[in-house]
């Protein structure tokens, strides 16, 4: 098993993954094609790291994340308008997705108002079949690694509240668990920060 960094080849599997995994996420209800774009985004970008661990030709897991979500959503809006524009389209009559879309534009915001880090992991999915066997917690280091890299010593990240063994996996880890998010209607999350 190696860990390494996906490449624009890999992003319709981790948007199909993504979609899976977070079926109710606002992200996930734009669809496959919506979120196989952000991740080609995620892969083109210095300030944003995307990494599978693979097997063989096989991807059994995947982590990502940004040193300012906030600023990257803005450029890739404004990079990716008519993609996102068609995306939202079919969309625009469900109010509650639309709340939804634009709670995720200021998501970052709201939080950074409460002195949470700015950077930020935005997913780790483990396909089922390889969970608990360490992947997570390889792919979370490495994650911690890239933003020391970056000369980054803390990040956040939203975990759903009703999510119990991600929250037990996270603790273990080390996490602190901050505070309870309301992002949309009746969804709340778990927002963690670690720190080294």
């Amino acid at each position: 098993m190696i860990i390494r960094p996906a490449k624009n080849s890999d992003c319709e599997h981790l948007a199909i993954m993504h979609v899976n995994y977070f079926p109710s996420s606002t992200i996930s209800n734009f669809g496959i094609n919506f979120v196989k774009i952000l991740y080609e985004n995620f892969v083109k970008s210095n300030e944003n790291f995307l990494f599978v661990a693979e097997e063989g030709s096989e991807i059994l897991a995947f982590i990502s994340g940004s040193i300012d979500l906030s600023t990257f959503q803005k450029k890739f809006i404004k990079k990716n308008f008519f993609i996102v524009l068609i995306s939202l389209l079919p969309k625009i009559f469900d109010w509650r997705l639309v709340l939804q879309a634009v709670e995720v534009l200021f998501y970052g915001q709201k939080t950074t108002q409460i002195k949470l880090p700015k950077a930020e992991m935005t997913s780790l999915v483990v396909e089922e079949k390889h969970q608990r066997k360490g992947l997570g917690t390889k792919l979370f280091m490495e994650a911690v690694d890239w933003f020391k890299r970056n000369e980054i010593n803390e990040f956040r990240f939203a975990v759903g509240k009703n999510l119990i063994d991600a929250q037990k996996f996270y603790e273990h880890l080390g996490c602190e668990k901050m505070l309870i998010l309301e992002r949309a209607k009746n969804k709340k999350s778990l927002i963690y920060v670690y720190k080294f």
